[in-house]
């Protein structure tokens, strides 16, 4: 655990790079697979030719290249994902937004998107629900701090194999070719993709009547998962449900988030 500015404290590379990943996005990784990153690290050093291991290590600690700082993500996260993944939470979803108020806008967020299986799932069940006008003002935000994979959210064309996760009554939201499927094109204006680490305050104050952190949490350390988890509640709606990851179950509820359902909590107060 980092508990102070001297960061040239570790014996070793790996325990170095676990605290700055810890640090800086939360993640608690575990001995192989700090390993396996370092390993990754050692071969862009070799083909670049420039730093060796600590240096490198340093230099990334003090952000002084983005795209290290982008790939260094991308061998920390894992983006394993896919379209209608653990299909209880779309049925409790579908009914949830069909029993919300007419007269406002629907707000989902879909925290920890990865290359945005999730959140456009999210969108093709609600959009059905919806009527022409409501429809209009319906926003799905995806959040992630991995680049690549929010390129590919925000691209959202999948190979056609993904077509056999998404159930046949919402395949109507997408388009089929003979070799991908993407989201409809009127369905693209709804959605916003953006970069966020989890970690960090969140840089909006918008409230959201559903938010799907699912396979997220178990990456952070209790406390840490604590506090993401009291701020989600806090951008949740009264009444609004925060859906969870199966391995995801909390025991130290924020005050005013009780559970309703399997990996399912909803805002009562």
């Amino acid at each position: 655990m980092y508990n102070g500015p001297d960061i040239i404290k570790f014996d070793t590379p790996e325990a170095r790079l676990a605290d700055l990943v810890l640090r800086r996005y939360g993640i608690v990784m575990r001995d192989r697979h700090t390993e396996k990153v370092c390993r990754a690290l050692r071969d862009r050093i070799t083909r670049r030719g420039d730093l060796d291991i600590s240096s490198y290590i340093n230099a990334l600690d003090h952000g002084h290249s983005h795209e290290d700082d982008v790939h260094l993500v991308s061998q920390v996260t894992t983006n394993v994902t896919a379209f209608y993944r653990e299909a209880h939470h779309f049925e409790n979803l579908r009914r949830h937004i069909g029993s919300l108020p007419r007269d406002r806008a629907v707000r989902c967020w879909s925290a920890g998107c990865s290359t945005g299986e999730e959140p456009w799932s999210l969108l093709s069940t609600i959009a059905p629900v919806l009527d022409d006008a409501r429809r209009q003002h319906l926003l799905v935000l995806g959040t992630d701090i991995d680049a690549p994979s929010l390129t590919k959210a925000r691209t959202a064309i999948y190979p056609r194999a993904a077509l056999d996760d998404i159930p046949q009554v919402y395949r109507s939201q997408f388009e089929v070719g003979t070799e991908t499927v993407q989201p409809r094109e009127d369905l693209r204006p709804l959605m916003r993709i953006r970069a966020l680490n989890l970690v960090n305050p969140f840089p909006f104050e918008a409230r959201f009547d559903v938010i799907f952190c699912r396979n997220t949490l178990i990456y952070f350390e209790p406390e840490q998962r604590e506090d993401v988890v009291s701020r989600l509640t806090a951008r949740m709606r009264l009444g609004g449900l925060l859906m969870l990851g199966h391995s995801e179950t909390l025991h130290n509820l924020p005050m005013g988030l009780e559970p309703v359902g399997l990996t399912t909590y909803q805002r009562v107060a």
